[in-house]
């Protein structure tokens, strides 16, 4: 089965734009509605979580604070075992300028709602198929076959 909906390359530019641009990526993040679970790479919820509690706490996210807390929590090895802070430079560069920060969070939600309605669809054919209930999306499914 191929992988879910999702763009490694705008996850990548999404982060590297809130190391480099952290005012300007936060704002557009929560203009989206962009949150740790919309990022479908483990990695790169590692990073996010890191960043944005980094900002939730006053800080400003860089690519040391975000290496430093990364560590603190022992999660530096879950990065690339073998390079970890080499895959977090590389990241940093993912968006140079932090430019496409608006659109990042724009890719990453879409492909985040799209996950979701696949999730949803998936749900509702196991349950159509199992006929062990009926909940209110199946309803709403059935009628628009109608």
């Amino acid at each position: 089965m191929d992988a879910p909906p999702h763009s490694t390359k705008w996850e990548r530019r999404l982060l590297a734009g809130l190391l480099r641009e952290p005012q300007l990526t936060c704002e557009s993040c929560v203009r989206h509605g962009v949150r740790e679970e919309d990022l479908y790479l483990h990695p790169h919820r590692l990073v996010w979580s890191a960043a944005w509690g980094l900002v939730e706490s006053g800080a400003v996210p860089d690519l040391a604070s975000v290496w430093q807390t990364l560590v603190c929590r022992g999660q530096q090895r879950e990065l690339d075992p073998h390079a970890s802070a080499l895959w977090l430079a590389d990241l940093y560069d993912a968006d140079p300028t932090g430019a496409w920060a608006e659109w990042a969070c724009h890719k990453v939600k879409s492909h985040a709602a799209r996950r979701a309605a696949i999730h949803r669809a998936r749900e509702v054919l196991r349950d159509a198929y199992d006929g062990v209930r009926e909940p209110e999306y199946y309803r709403q499914f059935a009628s628009l076959a109608r």
